[in-house]
C-alpha cells in the first residue's frame, strides 16, 4: 500500500524510555549457566559508546575500537542489547578497518541466546506509553489533553478526511482504543526450545463512523493509512538476557463501493474483546472472548446502491526489531440497497478480527501461525427501510442459577424489549443446551420450564424476534452437578482448618495447602497472603523426600497432612476428565467473581465446590502471576525424569493446563484424601 506521509509528531518529546517487567532474578549472563558463553549482552552504555554506526538494510555494525575493551566478540558469537528498539544477532564476520571494528552479523533467534528460563511481562497500552507518532493523513488529530492527568488512558482520535484526491469519498468520526497486553515465555533445555509461549491482548474499543461516498466508478475499493503509533518499548528480563519488545499500532481506512449515485449514512459501534495465543506441547491454541453493541442513522440513497466503510486497527509486536505477534480487527458499516426491492436498503455493522505470530525470532522449532478464516468474525443486520425498526433486546433469567439432574430449571424472557415492538408481542424460542438446534419454535409465551439429563455445564440460548424480522440472541451458564458433600479438616500439627470437598469419587481439600516447612514461601513473604492462597512450594518441599509416583492413590504424604496426600499426575486426570476435560474443567474449579481473581475471570463457576484461587508462583527469585493464574504439584515427573507435572488455570480462560515445570518452581499444593 502506497501512502504519504504528511506530518511526524513526538508525544512531549519522550525519549522511550523503556518499561522493565521482570520475571526472575537479573543474573550476569556471563556466569549464568542458562546463557551459553557465545551470548554476548552489550548494557546501554557501552553500545551508545562504542557503536558508531549501523546498516539498517544488513544489521552491519561499525564500532570503535575500544568495544574490545569493553567486550570480546567474535565469529560465531551472538549479540544482545536492549538499546532502542533492541537487537539480538549472530557475528558472521569481524574486521578492523582504520581502527574501526566492522561487524557483519545474521539472523538469530532467542533459543541461540538462552538455553534455560522463564519471564512475562504486562503493559497496558496507553496513551502514556505512546513513543512515536507518524499521521498519514490531514484531519487525524490525537487528543492529548489527559495525557497528564490519567495514567491509563485511551488514545482518542478525531477523524475528519477526504481519502481520494477528488474529494468525493468524505469520512468523519471519533475512534479509540485501549490495550491490556500480556505475555509469557519459557525456554527449556535439551535442547534449548520455547516451550511456553502465551500473548493476550484485553481491547475496550469505540468506533463512531459516518461517510458521504460521491460514487464514482462500477467497483470502488481503496484502503488509505491514517496513522502509525509505536509505544514505548518493554523489556522482559530473561536468565539475565533483555528481551526488547515494541508494540506498534497501524490505523487504516477503507471504502467499499459500486454503482454511480450518492450514500450517507453513520454508525456507532462498541466492542470489548479479549484475544490471544498460547503455544504448548508444540501446538497453537487460541483465547478469545467478545461483546459488541450498535446504534445507527438511517442510510439516504439516492439509487441503486452498496457501501462498506471501516476503519483497521493492527497490533505488532517487534521483538528486537523484528515483526512477530499480530493482531487485526476490521470494523466496517455495510449498507446494501436496491430501490426495486423491499426493504430496499439493509445496514448492516460487523468486524473480522484474527490474530498471528512470525515464530522465526522465537525459535525455529516453531512455526508461525495465524487464524484464517478470522478468529471472531460477524455481521449484524442492523436496520432496514421497511420502517424506522430497530432490533429487540434479549435476556433471561433462571432459577435456579445451579442444579442436579431432577432439578426443574424455569426459565423467563420476560423481560426482553423492543422500542416498536411491544413485549407480549415478541416470540422467542430456545435452545437449551447450546447444541445449535433450537428446542421449541418461535411463541409469544416467555417461560419455559426444562430439567437436563445429565451433569455438565450447559449454555442456554434465547432468541428473540420482533414483528418486523429483527432479532437478538442472548446465553447463559447453568451447571448441572449432583455433587457429592462439603466439610472440613483440622491439620493436627498446626490446628488450621481446611474446607474440603467431594468431586466424583474424590475427596479434595477446597483450599490450598499452609503448612510451614522449609523452601516454602507466602507470595511477597507476606503471611497474609498465606491465609488466602496458602503457600508456595518447590517440588522436593511438596514430596518431603519420596520418590516419584503415577499411582492412584498416589501413595506419597508429601508435605500433606496426614490420612491426606499430594495426588499423582493420574489423580487429577480423574478430576479433570470428571469435570468435562481440560477445555472446560478449569472454569468449573476457579472461584467465581473477582474478589481474588483478576478481570475477566472467564467461564468462572466453581460449580464443583474446588474453589481454585491465583495464588500465582514463586521462580529464579521472584514472585509473579498473584490474581491472574493457579499452579499445583503433582507427584509425578514427566517421562524424560527432569520435570514434574502439575495443573495450571488462568483467569482469561476456562481452561486447565497440564504442565511439566521446573522443579525449582514453587507452585501451591492441594491435598487429595488417602
Amino acid at each position: 500500500m502506497k501512502t504519504k506521509t504528511i506530518l511526524i509528531t513526538f508525544i512531549g518529546l519522550l525519549a522511550i524510555s523503556a518499561l522493565v517487567f521482570q520475571a526472575c532474578k537479573k543474573d550476569n549472563p556471563a556466569t549464568n549457566q542458562n546463557v551459553p558463553e557465545t551470548t554476548k549482552v552489550i548494557d546501554e552504555q557501552t553500545w551508545q559508546t562504542n557503536l558508531n554506526a549501523m546498516d539498517s538494510s544488513d544489521y552491519t555494525l561499525y564500532f570503535d575500537e575500544g568495544i574490545n575493551g569493553d567486550i570480546s566478540i567474535k565469529v560465531g558469537d551472538y549479540l544482545v542489547s536492549s538499546n532502542g528498539n533492541g537487537l539480538l544477532r549472530k557475528i558472521k564476520n569481524v574486521t578492523i578497518i582504520n581502527g574501526e571494528v566492522i561487524v557483519e552479523t545474521e539472523f538469530a533467534s532467542l533459543t541461540d541466546v538462552v538455553s534455560e528460563g522463564q519471564t512475562s511481562f504486562k503493559s497496558v497500552l496507553s496513551l502514556q506509553k505512546v513513543g512515536r507518532i507518524n499521521f498519514l493523513k490531514e484531519g487525524i488529530v490525537l487528543d492529548t489533553t489527559m495525557m497528564k492527568s490519567t495514567e491509563n488512558t485511551p488514545l482518542e482520535y478525531d477523524i475528519d478526511v477526504f481519502l481520494d484526491p477528488q474529494q468525493k469519498i468524505h469520512i468523519q468520526g471519533h475512534f479509540s482504543l485501549l490495550t491490556d497486553l500480556n505475555g509469557e515465555i519459557e525456554i527449556k533445555f535439551i535442547p534449548p526450545r520455547i516451550s511456553y509461549f502465551e500473548l493476550t491482548y484485553n481491547i475496550d474499543q469505540n468506533l463512531d463512523l459516518a461517510a458521504d461516498i460521491e460514487l464514482m466508478d462500477n467497483n470502488y475499493n481503496k484502503e488509505i493509512g491514517l496513522a502509525n503509533i509505536t509505544f514505548q518499548p518493554i523489556i522482559a528480563i530473561l536468565s539475565g538476557v533483555p528481551v526488547v519488545l515494541v508494540p506498534e499500532l497501524e490505523i487504516v481506512a477503507c471504502i467499499e463501493s459500486s454503482v454511480d449515485c450518492h450514500v450517507y449514512s453513520s454508525l456507532s459501534q462498541h466492542m470489548d474483546y479479549t484475544m490471544g495465543i498460547v503455544y504448548e506441547d508444540k501446538q497453537w491454541n487460541t483465547i478469545n472472548e467478545f461483546n459488541k453493541s450498535f446504534d445507527f442513522s438511517p442510510p439516504q440513497l439516492s439509487c441503486n446502491a452498496a457501501a462498506k466503510a471501516y476503519i483497521k486497527p493492527q497490533f505488532n509486536i517487534k521483538i528486537y526489531d523484528v515483526v512477530s505477534p499480530y493482531l487485526y480487527a476490521d470494523l466496517y458499516g455495510n449498507i446494501e440497497a436496491d430501490v426495486q426491492s423491499t426493504p430496499w436498503w439493509n445496514l448492516y455493522a460487523g468486524a473480522d478480527i484474527g490474530i498471528g505470530i512470525k515464530a522465526a525470532i522465537l525459535g525455529l522449532e516453531i512455526f508461525d501461525f495465524s487464524t484464517n478464516p478470522p478468529l471472531i468474525q460477524f455481521e449484524q443486520l442492523i436496520a432496514s427501510a421497511t420502517s424506522n425498526n430497530t432490533p429487540p433486546t434479549a435476556i433471561f433469567s433462571v432459577l435456579p442459577a445451579s442444579g442436579t439432574t431432577s432439578t426443574n430449571f424455569a426459565f423467563d424472557a420476560s423481560d426482553c424489549t423492543d422500542n416498536e415492538t411491544p413485549t407480549n408481542q415478541l416470540e422467542v424460542r430456545w435452545d437449551f443446551d447450546g447444541n445449535g438446534t433450537w428446542d421449541t419454535n418461535w411463541d409469544t409465551d416467555k417461560t419455559q420450564n426444562h430439567q437436563y439429563g445429565s451433569e455438565a455445564t450447559y449454555t442456554a440460548k434465547l432468541e428473540v424476534k420482533d414483528n418486523e424480522g429483527l432479532t437478538d440472541q442472548y446465553t447463559k451458564s447453568i451447571t448441572v452437578n449432583n455433587g457429592g458433600g462439603t466439610g472440613t479438616f483440622t491439620d493436627p500439627r498446626d490446628g488450621q482448618t481446611y474446607a474440603t470437598v467431594n468431586i466424583g469419587s474424590q475427596t479434595w481439600m477446597a483450599e490450598n495447602l499452609n503448612y510451614i516447612t522449609a523452601n516454602s514461601w507466602t507470595y511477597d513473604d507476606d503471611p497474609a497472603n498465606g491465609d488466602v492462597y496458602g503457600r508456595l512450594y518447590t517440588w522436593d518441599a511438596a514430596m518431603n523426600g519420596e520418590a516419584s509416583s503415577n499411582n492412584v492413590p498416589s501413595g506419597v504424604p508429601g508435605v500433606c497432612p496426614p490420612g491426606w496426600h499430594l495426588p499423582s499426575d493420574a489423580e487429577w486426570d480423574i478430576l479433570v476428565n470428571y469435570l468435562g476435560g481440560s477445555g472446560v474443567a478449569g472454569g468449573k474449579m476457579k472461584e467465581t467473581g473477582t474478589t481474588h481473581w483478576y478481570s475477566p475471570n472467564i467461564d468462572a463457576t466453581n460449580s464443583n465446590g474446588f474453589t481454585a484461587l491465583p495464588g500465582g508462583r514463586h521462580s529464579f527469585g521472584s514472585f509473579n502471576g498473584l490474581g491472574y493464574e493457579s499452579h499445583w504439584w503433582s507427584s509425578t515427573v514427566s517421562s524424560g525424569g527432569w520435570y514434574p507435572w502439575g495443573r495450571s488455570l488462568y483467569h482469561g480462560d476456562g481452561l486447565v493446563v497440564r504442565y511439566d515445570y521446573y522443579k525449582t518452581n514453587d507452585l501451591s499444593v492441594r491435598c487429595i484424601k488417602d
